[in-house]
């Protein structure tokens, strides 16, 4: 094997596994923008979770400002409030765990898209050296057809000039 068509068969490896990482790559670009996609879906969720326990809250808060709750009702109606203002509070450490997590989702997309972008230069450094050493073999091969003749054909030891009857 000539060196021009070692060089292209190396190169025609290198060509297939930067194929190979970009489109691995690719795929995890997709799961890191579906992954970010889900925190964002999250973050959305707990966001109307927390807002939905402030009006209740304020619902409540209004409600016994207005004299709704009559004196008897007093106790579990503060019961109530405590009960709300605690799930207030869950609420809004579950939205601020929430931010974090898009915030790490926001992080693993820039680092897959970086990558990805990445391995696709690479893949296109590797496309071109393989276009590189095919017209090297393709050069490689005029020039020997262009150097040789004709197929030297093999003579016997007597046919040969100057060889002894």
């Amino acid at each position: 094997m000539s060196a021009e068509r070692l060089q292209h068969a190396q190169a025609r490896q290198l060509q297939r596994l930067r194929t190979q990482r970009a489109e691995r790559a690719r795929r995890e670009q997709a799961q890191a923008h579906e992954a970010q996609r889900r925190a964002l879906a999250a973050l959305r969720d707990a966001e109307a979770e927390h807002e939905a326990r402030r009006q209740a809250l304020r619902t409540l808060l209004a409600a016994r400002g207005a004299g709704a709750v009559t004196p008897q009702l007093l106790p579990y109606a503060e019961a109530r409030r405590a009960a709300l203002d605690e799930a207030v509070e869950r609420a809004e450490y579950a939205l601020l765990d929430e931010q974090e997590a898009l915030d790490t989702a926001d992080r693993l997309l820039d680092r897959a898209r970086a990558a990805w972008r990445q391995a696709q230069m690479r893949q296109q450094a590797a496309d071109e050296a393989c276009r590189r050493t095919q017209a090297d073999c393709r050069r490689a091969a005029a020039a020997r057809a262009e150097r040789e003749d004709a197929p030297a054909t093999a003579r016997h030891p007597d046919t040969l000039p100057g060889a002894r009857p």
